[in-house]
């Protein structure tokens, strides 16, 4: 059964392209455009990975995350792969106590290279 990709993210152009991408290589995917429209649609999505930017319009992934990953959450355990520009990296969402599956810089990470870590994540 094909695996479902909650992609989180304000860029349409961006949005439109990874979403191809990803439905090609035989992904089902649904499409956020900000933090509070995602988790609205969580109950109805019930992603295998999600697929998260961090500046996003009214509540930003950071945000998102804290209320997703909040003890007793039914949506704490869905892997998280944090797709952004922020200059980064995974250890210093550890040190915030996010719990995040992995890390990449959009535009200095190629799309079988997010697809590999894509496929890492969802084969654990």
């Amino acid at each position: 059964m094909a695996k479902t990709i909650f992609f989180v993210e304000d860029e349409e152009s961006l949005t439109q392209a990874l979403a191809t991408f990803l439905r090609g290589k035989g992904y089902l995917v649904e499409i956020a455009h900000n933090g509070k429209e995602a988790v609205k649609m969580l109950p109805m999505v019930r992603p295998d990975l999600i697929l998260l930017d961090i500046i996003l319009p009214e509540m930003s992934g950071l945000d998102f995350l804290k209320e997703i990953q909040q003890p007793g959450s039914e949506y704490a355990d869905i892997p998280v792969l944090v797709l952004t520009n922020l200059q980064g990296d995974e250890e210093n969402f550890r040190k915030m106590n996010y719990k995040i599956a992995g890390y990449c810089v959009k535009a200095n990470t190629p799309l079988e290279e997010l697809n590999s870590k894509i496929k890492a994540i969802l084969e654990k």
